[in-house]
């Protein structure tokens, strides 16, 4: 009876370590799938994310060209516009005598030193230098402004050299008048800067049309014409 039971006993002791080693082997296969299955995961994971990153960093990229382009568009187009030809030729002949005195502004180009200004007008004295004291005025958000420069003449006489600010001149060219000296057209060096002027604050129909067909004959944008309030 001893020796069967020790038989079984033996027996019993090789199975438990036979299942235990089992045991072990499972789980080491259980941790070693799991295992894989996080490197898995942090592939796949890494993966996403690496394909998130290029396709962010392509959207942005995309996204700054297409800003960039716009932006050198933009200038692009600016440049184009300030180089188109125009014509500011000035007239032929001016009786500075007579083109002196008051003068009402009826139509401008928007520019920063008269931006909001309304009822604008313009007075030219003669100087006993030769010189032309030039007095701007207008109001601007219902405040009276005024500002006094000098104007010099050229070997052109439709064309003076005006000055606000110390020694720094700016072309003032007469394109167009009429012959009663009742309305002018003025323009400068560059195309950005025109004026219409009339001797009184309101323009007939016929007259306005005259200057703003001669300023769109000359290549100016009269679409950027701004009409001033005038005193009626």
């Amino acid at each position: 009876m001893l020796i069967g039971k020790q038989a079984m006993a033996i027996q019993s002791y090789y199975f438990l370590k036979k299942k235990s080693k089992y045991c072990a082997f499972q789980k080491c296969c259980t941790f070693g799938a799991i295992k894989q299955k996080q490197h898995k995961n942090r592939i796949q994971s890494s993966t996403f994310l690496f394909i998130l990153n290029l396709f962010t960093m392509k959207t942005l990229l995309t996204l700054s060209t297409a800003m960039c382009l716009l932006s050198c568009g933009s200038c692009h187009a600016q440049k184009m516009n300030d180089e188109m030809p125009y014509d500011n030729s000035t007239v032929q002949t001016l009786n500075l005598n007579r083109y002196l005195g008051d003068w009402y502004e009826i139509a401008r180009f928007d520019h920063s030193f008269e931006r909001d200004m309304d009822y604008t007008r313009a007075y030219y004295e003669l100087r006993p230098d030769g010189k032309v004291d030039v007095f701007n005025s207008g109001f601007k958000h219902g405040k009276f402004k005024m500002a006094k420069g000098k104007a010099k003449l050229t070997d052109d006489p439709a064309r003076l050299r005006v000055s606000f600010f110390g020694p720094f001149y700016s072309d003032y060219r007469v394109l167009y008048i009429d012959p009663n000296y009742q309305y002018v057209l003025v323009g400068s060096k560059s195309p950005k800067y025109l004026w219409i002027l009339s001797r009184k604050p309101q323009m007939d129909v016929t007259s306005k049309y005259l200057l703003v067909n001669e300023a769109a004959m000359r290549g100016y944008d009269v679409d950027k014409l701004i009409w001033v309030k005038q005193y009626r």
